[in-house]
């Protein structure tokens, strides 16, 4: 399967009303494991690699691989750059063969954010990149969960009326919007404002997409998903649950390191596969 584009990957997600995880990478393990997931569940995937993390991850050899796994499995597959904060490094990842970036401008004030991601939205484009970008700000961990206990809704989430104007004035790809799911490892279950998702989803033209799946179950992904949720990213809480079993597996055999490299893809496309069928991708190719 040629690799394809956000725009193309949640055309068939949104008729057929299911998600599409993305799911960051690092390492060939993590790479290999979930695109094994996605052949065995057959199911679109999303591989992404997040602007922060390329202080510890080598962009130009990350890529390579992504490039090179991809190209062998059989169903569509978009590698994204997730969190793309400085136009050199969207700059790079287009250079580098990502089919889709996300211009993450949601700090700023909305014309300057409609501005910029215009900008990008220009240069990306002309390389046949998608584009996907943000309204509302995402939160953190504990600082976020603590938004979460309000009982009004918190400054970070999306207003319906910007993100409308958003998309109006970008002609945006998928808008990332904020409805109470938080980054991170969380001390308690996040509280989703599925109304604000709903009224989202009847005034916004371009598939929604979710950050944060931490700490979420099953029925909660279901809802957010017949709410017009397309895509769903999800690293936490999946990267947390591999790694539980992989330590338990060293601590209770006695093994060589290429046996944990094994384990290690086995274990991602294990913990991969059963979020591919939460997000209701699987069997979708």
């Amino acid at each position: 399967m040629t690799i394809v584009n956000l725009k193309e990957i949640l055309k068939d997600a949104e008729k057929k009303k299911y998600a599409v995880g993305c799911f960051n990478v690092v390492n060939y393990d993590s790479v290999k494991g979930i695109l094994l997931a996605a052949e065995k569940m057959r199911s679109p995937v999303i591989l992404g690699i997040a602007e922060v993390q390329l202080k510890d991850v080598c962009f130009e050899s990350i890529m390579n691989i992504l490039k090179f796994e991809c190209k062998k499995v059989s169903v569509p597959v978009a590698i994204h750059l997730d969190h793309g904060l400085h136009r050199d490094i969207i700059e790079k990842a287009i250079s580098l063969g990502c089919s889709s970036v996300m211009y993450d401008g949601s700090t700023l004030p909305l014309e300057e954010n409609i501005r910029e991601t215009k900008k990008i939205i220009e240069l990306a484009r002309s390389k046949g990149v998608s584009v996907e970008a943000e309204v509302g700000e995402m939160t953190t961990g504990e600082k976020g969960s603590q938004k979460l206990e309000q009982n009004a809704i918190p400054l970070t989430y999306t207003d319906v009326n910007k993100a409308k104007k958003f998309v109006e004035q970008t002609d945006i790809d998928a808008l990332a919007v904020s409805f109470g799911t938080v980054h991170g490892i969380l001390p308690m279950k996040p509280a989703l404002d599925l109304h604000l998702l709903n009224e989202l989803n009847k005034q916004i033209s371009v598939p929604l997409v979710m950050h944060g799946g931490s700490g979420l179950d099953s029925s909660d992904y279901e809802q957010v998903i017949d709410c017009g949720i397309r895509k769903i990213n999800y690293f936490s809480y999946g990267y947390q649950s591999v790694a539980k079993k992989v330590t338990s597996y060293i601590q209770k055999n006695n093994v060589l390191y290429d046996e944990i490299s094994y384990f290690t893809i086995k274990t991602f496309t294990e913990v991969f596969s059963e979020i591919m069928v939460q997000f209701k991708s699987a069997g979708k190719v």
